[in-house]
C-alpha cells in the first residue's frame, strides 16, 4: 500500500499529489486550440480529457496546423514576390511584408482549425 506524503505550509499539511499522464509540448496553435476548447467547447474538452484522447487530439491538430502554416507562408511569399534578394535590398519592406503574411496566415489557420 502506498503512503501519502504531506508537506507543511504554514499551519496546514497538503498532500503531495502527482498526476501521471501525458505531458505534451504544444506550439502557439495547439495552445490556442486548448484555450478555445476550455472556454467555448467545454463539454468536448471535458469529454476528451476524461477518456484520455485530449493529448493525442491536441498533438495531431497542432502538427497539422503548423504544417498548414508553413505551406501557406511559402505560397504567400511566392505570390507576393518576397525573396532573399528583397531581404538584402530593403529589410524594412521585407519585414513589413512578412509580418503581413504572418498575420494573414494565422487568421486563416484560426478560422479553419480553431474556430470551426
Amino acid at each position: 500500500m502506498n503512503k501519502i506524503k504531506y508537506h507543511k505550509v504554514g499551519d496546514y499539511y497538503y498532500p503531495e499529489l502527482n498526476i501521471k499522464g501525458n505531458k505534451i509540448e504544444l506550439t502557439r496553435f495547439g495552445r490556442e486550440l486548448l484555450e478555445y476548447m476550455k472556454q467555448q467547447q467545454y463539454s468536448m474538452y471535458f469529454s476528451m480529457l476524461c477518456n484520455g484522447s485530449l493529448c493525442d487530439y491536441l498533438k495531431e491538430m497542432d502538427q497539422e496546423m503548423n504544417e498548414q502554416y508553413d505551406l501557406l507562408v511559402e505560397q504567400f511569399k511566392k505570390r507576393r514576390g518576397i525573396t532573399e534578394k528583397l531581404k538584402a535590398q530593403d529589410q524594412l519592406k521585407w519585414v513589413r511584408e512578412m509580418n503581413n503574411i504572418d498575420h494573414c496566415v494565422r487568421e486563416i489557420i484560426r478560422n479553419q482549425f480553431i474556430y470551426q
